[in-house]
């Protein structure tokens, strides 16, 4: 190894070992997840089209899960009395929101929701064109329709499999108790799934209203960088997965087109590098600051606030 590349940084390297020619990378200082992707896999419209579909997508996600937060970050604020404190509260909170001043200086959960509808409209034009490039229809599903189509998860395969360590330590040996302490595991993580679910959706015509009130403050100007760089990271972040997920779906979908496989899977391969060196360099705090989460007893208060908000809907 030579004195330059001993005294390059990670990254530099990994680029340069992918035949980038830059010694450095800096992440620009305006910058958006589909500028990179345009510009580094949008030559190929059967891989574009999907990865740009489903980041329109993942923004809606945002904007609902957005909502939540806005919805029960004041109703924790709130200094409602009564019997049904947070049924009075969903009465009132769009108005409560209807208020420029909320959206404006610096930055709170109602601003954040605000630029993330704000730039709904430009994410999904951009899915738009991304599949009339490749000649099919792109039919989006509203925010309402989104929500309505949620289903109650169950537990992923590493979940199980950590339920499975679990009861096979806890059981001793005795092989019938490990598989009904794994089958309670997994019905009772599938029970508080569904249960969460059925809380969301009562929860949809509130949101409903939220977002509603929100977009009426939804600056047109909004740039993916206005955002807090938290969301940044996250909506960074999943486009980096949803690359890698397209690409496995698309081995399937294009094996009788080696060639054409392989270019694509080039470009994606530059495109998850770049990705990678934006995360790494202007994400890098960010990240280990949201891996730390919140201290365990303020994360714990406001899940009982939002189990005993959910559990007082009728």
């Amino acid at each position: 190894m030579n004195a330059q590349t001993h005294n390059q940084n990670p990254i530099a390297a990994a680029l340069n070992a992918a035949g980038v020619t830059s010694t450095t990378f800096a992440a620009p200082n305006y910058y958006c997840p589909l500028d990179t992707l345009d510009d580094k896999i949008g030559q190929h419209a059967v891989l574009h089209s999907r990865v740009i579909t489903s980041m329109a997508w993942y923004l809606d996600s945002a904007c609902i899960n957005q909502a939540r937060n806005v919805l029960f970050a004041r109703y924790a604020q709130s200094e409602i009395e009564g019997d049904d404190k947070f049924g009075n509260f969903c009465q009132d909170v769009a108005v409560d929101l209807d208020h420029e001043s909320l959206y404006v200086g610096e930055q709170s959960n109602e601003q954040t929701l605000a630029q993330l509808l704000a730039l709904r409209h430009h994410w999904h034009t951009a899915a738009q064109s991304a599949c009339a490039a490749e000649d099919r229809d792109y039919n989006p599903k509203s925010l309402r329709d989104q929500m309505l189509a949620e289903k109650p998860r169950t537990a992923d395969v590493g979940t199980r499999v950590n339920f499975e360590q679990m009861a096979k330590t806890m059981a001793h040996g005795d092989i019938a108790l490990e598989k009904r302490m794994y089958a309670t595991m997994c019905a009772a993580n599938d029970t508080a799934l569904a249960q969460r679910a059925e809380g969301s959706r009562k929860l949809m015509p509130t949101i409903l209203e939220i977002l509603r009130t929100a977009s009426r403050y939804a600056p047109a100007e909004t740039r993916f960088d206005h955002l807090p760089a938290v969301v940044q990271h996250r909506l960074t972040k999943a486009a980096s997965a949803t690359l890698d997920r397209t690409m496995i779906d698309l081995a399937s979908r294009l094996s009788k087109q080696p060639i054409e496989f392989a270019r694509i899977s080039e470009s994606a391969y530059q495109c998850g590098l770049t990705l990678n060196a934006i995360l790494a360099d202007k994400y890098s705090q960010v990240g280990e600051l949201e891996y730390a989460g919140m201290p365990p007893s303020v994360d714990k208060v406001r899940r009982e606030q939002k189990r005993a908000a959910i559990s007082s809907i009728d």
